[in-house]
């Protein structure tokens, strides 16, 4: 069984066993400046959890884009979710076809370890924000829990590792981000980068 298998296999009963602290999750996006009108990119947006908590910052003016490799998460989000301003794309991050192309934030909650290639996955996704855009990967929990988390839980995930904060936050710096937020605790998990004003990226 390989990672899309695993999640499409769980999407029926994943909002019964997977819990999000709502306190956290706020506590998470009010490190993040968000602002109204912000376009939003949720990558590996599951069954939408983020989706009710970036509607209140962005508003009406707003968009997101939540975007996951699990078709079937993603129709259970868009079942839960009719509202005009939030796309829902069942695709590849890395090889959707994005409208709009660059986003003012893009964010990475509770997916990160699921990229094979890390540095990589950072330097693609910084490349799809606008100047001064914000790249954040983040956790409602602690980086042991995750990683002893998906080492028992199935195979198709058991080596999906969250690396070190300071590991991330040295992707960012390559792709020319601006370290903003470095947070890694035993129950919450941000590493956020501001791409510079100029909108180039050094690799």
């Amino acid at each position: 069984m390989n990672r899309r298998d695993f999640f499409n296999a769980m999407a029926d009963t994943w909002d019964t066993r997977c819990r999000h602290d709502q306190d956290r999750v706020n506590e998470i996006l009010d490190l993040l400046p968000l602002r109204m009108g912000d376009e939003v990119l949720d990558v590996g947006a599951g069954t939408g959890v983020l989706i009710p908590f970036l509607l209140e910052r962005i508003g009406d003016r707003g968009t997101i884009t939540a975007i996951d490799m699990s078709e079937k998460m993603i129709r259970i989000a868009e079942r839960k979710f009719e509202y005009k301003n939030v796309r829902f794309m069942a695709d590849d991050v890395f090889s959707a076809n994005l409208q709009p192309p660059r986003f003012d934030v893009i964010l990475c909650y509770s997916v990160f370890p699921h990229f094979d290639d890390k540095k990589v996955a950072v330097a693609k996704l910084s490349r799809r924000l606008n100047p001064g855009g914000i790249l954040a990967i983040c956790h409602s929990e602690g980086r042991d829990d995750i990683n002893s988390l998906h080492k028992n839980i199935s195979p198709a995930v058991a080596h999906d590792h969250l690396p070190p904060a300071e590991e991330i936050a040295e992707y960012l710096a390559a792709a020319g981000c601006e370290i903003v937020t470095l947070l890694d605790t035993e129950r919450l998990f941000v590493v956020a980068g501001r791409k510079s004003q100029s909108g180039e990226n050094p690799n």
